[in-house]
């Protein structure tokens, strides 16, 4: 049986935002799974009900390191004290997917032997139901990386299987990569030769999220889109001797 760990980042900034985090994160631990998570600066009784949730670890940055990278890297640093065979990494928000997917994504693992990193991926039916701005720049990034891996797919929908290995080379994730630090390990696998598999499922948007067009929306893909292609850049270039 694969060992797998678990690792996510959260930031709750609101009463209602904590609950969300919180509910999402009781639903992944009854996976069953160690879960280490790398808080970007919660409140206290935030981070005091997370400690007491069953499985969980705070692993907050290091001394001097700060931002999203950071975040990442403490969670998965501290998810890999268990000795796992792989890594998963996944957003805080995905209840849905902890509770209807999640199962389906550990099993497929088994039949992937050996894969560097398995990619749950959404089926077009699913990928219709995000929102405009969202699906025109994650179609880009996903063509662009296509490109680059010789390999069509979806690699943006957010949770990843990481062969626990390939940990060195999260440290290398350039600090302000930002969601771009995805595609640099990705790219970082592929250049090693490993396998990097898409696990087609249906992964519909959640119902409140499907409403996204506002300025801050569009921003937030333009700086999405420019984390990624710079993400894939610095994984191509990146020095693989670790």
């Amino acid at each position: 049986m694969t060992r797998i760990a678990g690792a996510t980042i959260t930031r709750a900034r609101t009463p209602g935002e904590a609950e969300l985090l919180l509910t999402a994160l009781q639903a992944l631990g009854r996976h069953g799974l160690p879960i280490a998570v790398g808080d970007g600066g919660s409140g206290a009784a935030f981070l005091q009900r997370l400690r007491a949730l069953p499985g969980v670890t705070p692993a907050p940055p290091r001394t001097g390191r700060i931002g999203l990278v950071a975040q990442v890297q403490s969670a998965l640093e501290a998810a890999s004290d268990s000795g796992p065979d792989y890594l998963l990494y996944t957003e805080p928000d995905k209840r849905w997917f902890f509770e209807n997917r999640l199962a389906g994504l550990l099993a497929h693992l088994e039949r992937q032997p050996g894969a560097g990193i398995l990619v749950p991926a959404r089926d077009p039916a699913s990928f219709a139901t995000f929102p405009e701005g969202q699906r025109f720049t994650e179609t880009l990034l996903n063509r662009i990386c296509g490109r680059a891996f010789e390999q069509e797919g979806d690699y943006l929908y957010g949770p990843l299987l990481i062969r626990a290995d390939l940990l060195s080379y999260v440290k290398k994730v350039p600090a302000d990569a930002g969601w771009g630090w995805r595609i640099y390990l990705l790219a970082v696998a592929k250049r090693l030769g490993l396998a990097v598999p898409c696990w087609v499922a249906a992964l519909p948007c959640p119902e409140e999220q499907r409403g996204e067009d506002d300025a801050a929306a569009r921003i937030y893909r333009i700086e999405q889109l420019a984390q990624g292609t710079a993400g894939l850049a610095a994984g191509l270039k990146a020095d693989l001797h670790t």
